[in-house]
């Protein structure tokens, strides 16, 4: 009989550590059951394992991944994929170069600037859902790229360094690729929370205000009184370089102009 809400995971060890760490996450209850294929559950993922002899019958999803050694033939370097839903997903993978399927879930090109040539990162075939790159071995990716972004002074230059690798849109890409193998059940898909219930929600609300933009600040106060929401605010007091209140530029000051927002900071501790 199969067992309707336990994920079964096969593969080598070291190979599903990226699906171990997103099942843990989600709550998902999954059982690791080794590197060889065995008895099915609803809903099946298998990395690294070429060729599996699936059964025919459409009771399960199989979702199917390649680890880095199964890459072996058309093989691209990828750095962003695209998803209707989750937008770019920055990624350094390496990825297999294959047609569309009628079904499929992502899209990548070999390099953004010269090939317009888009191929899928998961294709669906029948009960089937196969990777085309080692997604999930992204989550292991450590390391980060300078990358300058854009300020409202010109001559003003910032340098961020981030990480290649977007591991929460990752999660969230497959999270939709599990939702969909038990919508193709026609069964929920359902996790576990991390509190018992029943609960209230748990939200923490931080603003940081920084030099008490007065007009913002006003009306962050207005409705936060209206719905009576708590908050951190964290407010930067210096007074000696601020942000003008057209948010236009970034100036040095001959007269600081803390004092003239005390009443709004004081707005906000009697709130």
């Amino acid at each position: 009989m199969l067992i309707p809400q336990i994920i079964s995971l096969y593969g080598k060890k070291e190979s599903v550590l990226g699906w171990i760490s997103f099942l843990d996450q989600e709550k998902v209850p999954y059982k690791y059951r080794g590197e060889i294929f065995s008895a099915p559950t609803f809903v099946n993922i298998l990395v690294g394992i070429d060729r599996p002899n699936l059964p025919k019958h459409t009771k399960s999803i199989f979702i199917l991944e390649p680890d880095i050694l199964g890459l072996k033939n058309n093989i691209a370097i990828v750095e962003k994929l695209s998803d209707i839903d989750i937008g770019d997903i920055n990624v350094f993978a390496h990825a297999r170069l294959r047609p569309f399927s009628n079904k499929h879930f992502g899209e990548f090109r070999t390099h953004l600037s010269f090939n317009n040539d888009q191929y899928p990162a998961v294709n669906v075939k029948n009960n089937v859902l196969e990777f085309n790159l080692f997604l999930t071995g992204q989550l292991g990716l450590y390391g980060y790229i300078n990358r300058q972004i854009d300020t409202l002074n010109k001559n003003y230059s910032v340098t961020l360094q981030i990480s290649p690798v977007d591991r929460a849109k990752i999660m969230r890409f497959l999270k939709k690729i599990i939702a969909n193998s038990y919508a193709m059940l026609n069964r929920p898909y359902v996790h576990l929370w991390y509190y018992d219930e029943p609960c209230s929600s748990v939200f923490i609300f931080r603003q940081d205000v920084d030099y008490v933009h007065i007009e913002g600040v006003s009306k962050l106060r207005n409705i936060t009184k209206k719905y009576g929401i708590r908050g951190t605010y964290f407010l930067n007091i210096d007074g000696g370089e601020e942000y003008e209140d057209d948010g236009q530029q970034i100036e040095e000051l001959k007269e600081p102009t803390t004092p003239k927002r005390k009443k709004y900071i004081k707005y906000l501790i009697d709130d």
